[in-house]
């Protein structure tokens, strides 16, 4: 999902202007109370928070370090990540649909610099240098422990999330028109690594595959081990036919907004498959977040950085959001358990 920032002052202009009406603060507070409710429901924890593409603002995106870095912080949380297969089949996480941003492809194969994942065999993408982009990028954040970091396989970050307290697994087909039959591929992948239990998957599915019901999950707990987002409706159909127990989330922004007609239509849509909404920030309007919660929907906004954002986004009645700071948002959110996150403590124990 791409990264956008919401306008300072258009926000603080519009809390001073409901505050100035009479009854938005017990307006406010419904929000929250129809939240909790919900995500009660829908066995998601609320808010939500999701380490977009790991801890990305500290270190290059959907990488090893990112993701140690997201797992130390604390458990209140979803890794997030974007999910595409490479061309010999195997899914891998990773966010844009070529590889010129954060690769060195132009140097390893000068013939295929505008190939995406699903060009590459997985043993040529690990040849690819996905560190070094962030050290030019970012001299201030730079690190000679991020050269030479490797492509990420979903399977890598299913067990390497099994390892530490974290929350939970957050992913999005990414462009999966370009990958017929990714979405089953990737409930079978986490069906029999255990994320998914036997509760939330279509029984059909695993008789389809000759395979048997698990009789343990990895591990027991109050939220969803997994959710499911996507930009494509046909994409979230099929993940609601072979996964129903998992909760999807149908990504939106203002593009969208004004091609099918509003905001609403987009609450239509996201109802027609059982889907709650991930919006950009900048739709992040106490209206939307009203419309939404009336239809039984929760929200997760896209990507919130600083803490005037997330201060205005809960106010407003936001269910959570996408981060690259996860540590600023724990802190932010729960104070009291969270007090003080040190990164640079935290390079020291992930040794990056």
């Amino acid at each position: 999902m791409k990264i956008n920032k919401i306008n300072k002052i258009n926000f603080i202009i519009i809390i001073i202007f409901f505050l100035l009406l009479g009854g938005s603060i017990s307006m406010f507070k419904s929000f929250e109370i129809k939240n909790k409710e919900l995500s009660k429901k829908y066995r998601i924890p609320y808010p939500a928070i999701m380490a977009h593409r790991g801890l990305s603002y500290y270190a290059p995106e959907e990488t090893l370090p990112a993701y140690l870095l997201a797992l130390e912080i604390g458990e209140d949380l979803y890794l997030e990540a974007d999910i595409q297969r490479t061309k010999d089949g195997v899914l891998v996480c990773f966010h844009d649909d070529d590889l010129k941003r954060t690769t060195n492809i132009k140097d390893v194969f000068p013939d295929k610099i505008d190939a995406g994942i699903g060009d590459l065999t997985y043993k040529e993408l690990l040849q690819l240098d996905l560190g070094s982009w962030f050290n030019e990028k970012f001299p201030d954040r730079a690190r000679a422990s991020f050269k030479g970091l490797k492509i990420f396989t979903l399977e890598e970050l299913a067990n390497l999330a099994k390892t530490k307290p974290t929350l939970g697994l957050y992913l999005e087909t990414k462009s999966p028109q370009k990958y017929p039959g990714i979405e089953k591929e990737l409930v079978l992948l986490l069906y029999k690594m255990g994320w998914i239990d036997s509760e939330q998957i279509n029984p059909q599915l695993l008789k389809e595959k000759k395979i048997n019901l698990k009789d343990k999950e990895i591990s027991s707990s109050t939220y969803s081990k997994v959710i499911f987002q996507s930009f494509e409706i046909e994409s979230l159909k099929l993940l609601k036919e072979y996964a129903p127990g998992v909760p999807r989330v149908y990504l939106v922004d203002e593009d969208m907004q004004k091609k099918y007609g509003g905001f609403s239509k987009l609450v239509e849509m996201a109802k027609s498959v059982d889907a709650h909404l991930g919006p950009s920030g900048y739709m992040g309007y106490p209206w939307n977040i009203r419309r939404s919660l009336a239809n039984d929907i929760l929200t997760h906004h896209y990507t919130i950085n600083e803490k005037y954002q997330m201060r205005l986004l809960r106010i407003f009645g936001s269910s959570g959001i996408f981060t690259d700071k996860a540590n600023v948002a724990l802190q932010y959110f729960f104070p009291e358990k969270y007090p003080k996150i040190d990164v640079e403590e935290l390079f020291k124990k992930i040794q990056f």
